[in-house]
């Protein structure tokens, strides 16, 4: 049977609660304020606290964000200041206001509100998978105010509980955030391996519901994208080989540069000019490498490098002209290339010459190709001598057009 004492407190969460619905109702900011100072000065249960405040985080959405934020600003204040003894409740007023703030671009602000939550040590029983995803939840929010050092510090924290979680959607969101950070530190060739990889993955619905904000053809662009600025070598025409021959690629607004690119042709200025709109919409980081934009350095490489295919040597002035800077500078890219071993080649400093050296298979690729070539053209002169007339023949090729 009910106690007094009970009767009267549910007489007063009810009236707490009404007060709180005309408040929301009437947008009355100032009875908002009045109403938490009251709440968590009042004498009330611990119980009827977390009622009234819950049931204020679910309907003070229906305000202004910066009402919100102002309100639950006071809230977290408040429930700090007085002895609660309920870490459950402040942790609900941090993950709101630390969403809220997020949705405002104040990354940095939510990021702080969330590294305040005690994983280790706590009072409560917190299992693996709630770290995992705090820890997930900060480091992407550290990466999108720019500190990736600390985002990078948060997630390694994170990595430690993925080997005991069994949750499909919490790998997905730590691969995601790793390849971003990768992608941030201009680990480019990594990067675009780990995109290309997020772009296969056959999620389940719960998981791609969970993460609708990344789709497969964003993370196909930027492979792509990342597999383009990466250092002109091996590892680089690996990435591109994958991507050029997979159809998705083919539909994409990168793909003419991909092409340009996988094929070897020299790339021109408007080829510049459509990448850079390409990095403008997907909002890449302007690295610096060795006091010149990371993305022009990639061009330079990659046109030194196709020169190496279509060249025997060539002069270091001729070079300089094709890579469009000084015949100094294209013999400090040719020299560096070469040392790191993505190019191979000799330079000649007394004669201002660069050699190329063309490895066993791309040798004999040139003679088969060349033994193919005259095989085709031995057929085609037998054909015209013993059929001339195909020579007049309208639905025959013309060869010489």
């Amino acid at each position: 049977m009910p106690t007094a004492h009970s009767r009267e407190d549910k007489k007063k969460l009810n009236l707490y609660q009404n007060s709180l619905e005309k408040a929301i109702k009437g947008r009355d900011e100032k009875a908002l304020y009045e109403w938490i100072t009251l709440v968590t000065e009042e004498d009330i249960t611990i119980h009827g606290v977390r009622q009234l405040i819950s049931q204020f985080l679910q309907v003070s959405k229906e305000l202004p964000l910066e009402t919100q934020k102002s309100l639950l600003s006071l809230l977290l204040e408040r429930t700090e200041a007085r002895s609660l003894n309920s870490e459950e409740l402040n942790i609900q007023v941090r993950e709101t206001l630390s969403k809220l703030y997020e949705t405002l671009g104040d990354f940095s602000s939510a990021a702080r509100l969330l590294i305040q939550i005690p994983l280790e040590g706590s009072s409560r029983n917190t299992n693996d998978d709630y770290k995992v995803k705090t820890l997930i939840q900060i480091a992407n929010l550290l990466f999108l105010s720019g500190d990736v050092s600390s985002a990078e510090s948060y997630l390694n924290r994170a990595s430690a509980g993925l080997a005991v979680t069994d949750r499909d959607d919490l790998k997905y969101a730590f691969k995601v955030c790793h390849t971003r950070i990768l992608e941030a530190k201009g680990k480019f060739s990594e990067a675009a391996w780990h995109y290309y990889e997020l772009s296969q993955r056959s999620l389940n619905p719960e998981v791609m519901e969970t993460n609708a904000q990344y789709g497969y053809l964003d993370f196909l662009n930027h492979a792509v994208i990342c597999a383009i600025v990466s250092p002109a070598g091996p590892q680089r025409s690996r990435i591109l080989a994958a991507l050029f021959r997979d159809d998705r690629t083919h539909s994409l607004i990168s793909f003419e540069m991909l092409q340009a690119v996988y094929m070897d042709r020299l790339l021109r200025r408007p080829h510049r000019e459509t990448f850079a709109r390409l990095l403008n919409e997907y909002q890449f980081y302007p690295f610096q490498v060795d006091g010149k934009d990371i993305f022009e350095q990639s061009f330079m490489e990659h046109n030194l490098l196709a020169v190496s295919k279509i060249y025997s040597n060539i002069k270091l002035d001729q070079l300089g002209n094709l890579l469009q800077i000084s015949s100094d500078e294209a013999e400090s890219l040719a020299a560096k290339m070469i040392y790191e071993g993505r190019l191979m080649g000799t330079i000649d400093q007394v004669n201002r010459l660069v050699e190329f050296e063309h490895s066993v298979e791309i040798v004999q690729w040139d003679a088969r190709l060349e033994s193919f070539c005259q095989e085709v053209d031995h057929c085609y002169g037998r054909i015209v001598r013993i059929y001339p007339q195909v020579l007049n023949d309208e639905q025959v090729m013309d060869w010489n057009r």
